[in-house]
């Protein structure tokens, strides 16, 4: 209209100013060129209901859709060098570079530098793998890793299992 809008509080006051329906010529600059467009303004189209629903509720009673999580695990093929580096000898398969907080991985246990010979009983030597692997597994199927860690405290290698439900 024949605002000046020089802020988004500028723009958003002009439009809750201004009554659905009404057409009103804006000018904008787009890609460093001046454009002039004719503009009508609509009521918003939330649902009123449902927001009204809402407005009530605790957020223990509030319906929240559930995320489902990832397994979170981020991992490379150990090379010999460095299976013999960490104390690991002749160990092979894949050492975990990174385990995201919360997520499956997290919850199974799995920690940075640990290394995963084999999943559901079959051994992975290489990071291709175990992608392979367990991408090819169908939803809610159990994945059972064996994993190999090297103690901080007495360099004693343990061997453990841990699982989770592939999403």
């Amino acid at each position: 209209g024949d605002r000046e809008v020089e802020t988004i509080y500028d723009l958003r006051s002009s439009v809750a100013n201004t009554p659905p329906g009404e057409n009103v010529p804006v000018t904008v600059v787009r890609k460093g060129k001046v454009l002039e467009l004719m503009v009508t303004l609509a009521e918003r189209t939330l649902d009123r209901r449902e927001q009204a629903q809402d407005e009530g509720l605790s957020f223990e009673e509030r319906k929240e859709e559930e995320r489902q999580k990832e397994i979170g695990l981020e991992f490379e093929t150990l090379s010999a060098r460095d299976a013999e580096r960490v104390g690991l000898g002749e160990e092979t398969g894949v050492r975990i570079r990174d385990v995201t907080p919360g997520s499956l991985a997290d919850e199974a246990g799995l920690r940075q530098g640990q290394i995963i010979t084999h999943v559901n009983g079959a051994e992975v030597q290489t990071a291709q793998e175990l992608y392979d692997r367990i991408n090819s597994m169908a939803p809610d199927s159990g994945v059972v890793l064996r994993v190999v860690s090297k103690s901080q405290q007495d360099s004693a290698k343990s061997i453990s299992y841990t699982s989770f439900v592939k999403p």
